[in-house]
């Protein structure tokens, strides 16, 4: 499929000149029906002129071979996937259509709720043993705007991943920068007495005694190593027998089918998709093992 894609690439590349040739067609046309648009061809107009022809111009060569594009580029990220998949995760599933139900999502606790809710790109396998299951995950909230119309406002887009927790806690348990955490009827913020935590961490938990037997600072710490690798917009939720974490932002890797065509480029975000999975169960797992 890497060879279909350079094929396709260089064959896009050819036809660019064509689109360009269009977009200065046009140009030209407006400009002597429309006088002032003559400076265009002088400068800094030329420059601006060009830049809008080469714009514009791939825009149209790539239109007339977006579903080209689609079905190769598809199936090569397709391949990719599934090769990195199965190099870092050992059986491994990614299901492209299938995903969270709206109750799992809600139950993971690391989701505000919403309006409606969208899943897909659902993965499950071992990484070291450890077992993980995940999914893309989206939720809108239904807003009115200045003029009273309705619409839908996305309040999450990430994914959200499920462990086994070693040992299982009777209660619900969410961490989070402070931030990007707030209030959740029902619960009480827990004050760690790690000061470097406290200020940038928020504790919530379900039954505050329960909770502050469970959290140690071996916990906090590796969250918080966690958050300092970039993946800092991540939720904790602690509940019962399972860590559920929700990293907003960081949907599994889908192209632009109108301006990724770089294999090498599509390989690296596939990559970085996956790494994210061992990241997290590398940190936990570091010293005594959090989930299983």
């Amino acid at each position: 499929m890497e060879q279909e894609m350079q094929e396709l690439k260089k064959k896009i590349d050819r036809y660019n000149i064509l689109g360009e040739l269009a977009v200065l067609i046009i140009a030209i046309i407006i400009a002597c029906l429309f006088p002032p648009f003559l400076l265009l061809i002088l400068p800094p107009g030329i420059i601006i002129l060009f830049l809008i022809i080469n714009y514009y111009g791939k825009k149209i060569t790539r239109f007339f071979f977006k579903d080209q594009i689609a079905d190769v580029t598809t199936a090569y990220i397709n391949e990719q996937t599934d090769k990195y998949l199965r190099e870092i995760l050992s059986d491994a599933t990614l299901i492209q259509n299938e995903g969270m139900t709206k109750e799992e999502i809600i139950e993971s606790g690391v989701v505000m709720p919403g309006d409606k809710y969208y899943s897909n790109d659902y993965i499950r396998g071992k990484y070291k043993d450890t077992v993980i299951n995940q999914a893309d995950v989206e939720v809108f909230i239904r807003m009115l705007d200045n003029y009273g119309r309705e619409h839908d406002s996305a309040s999450f887009s990430g994914r959200v991943l499920s462990f086994d927790l070693v040992k299982p806690v009777d209660t619900k348990i969410y961490i989070r920068k402070k931030e990007l955490l707030s209030e959740i009827p029902g619960t009480t913020e827990l004050i760690t007495g790690i000061e470097g935590f406290d200020k940038e961490y928020k504790v919530l938990a379900v039954d505050e005694k329960i909770a502050s037997n469970y959290i140690t600072n071996d916990i906090l710490g590796k969250i918080k190593n966690l958050t300092n690798k970039g993946y800092n917009t991540m939720t904790f939720c602690f509940n019962k027998d399972k860590l559920y974490i929700g990293v907003n932002g960081k949907t599994f890797y889908e192209p632009n089918m109108m301006n990724d065509l770089e294999p090498e480029v599509i390989k690296i975000r596939i990559k970085e998709s996956i790494q994210l999975i061992a990241d997290i169960i590398d940190t936990l797992n570091t010293g005594d093992k959090l989930i299983k």
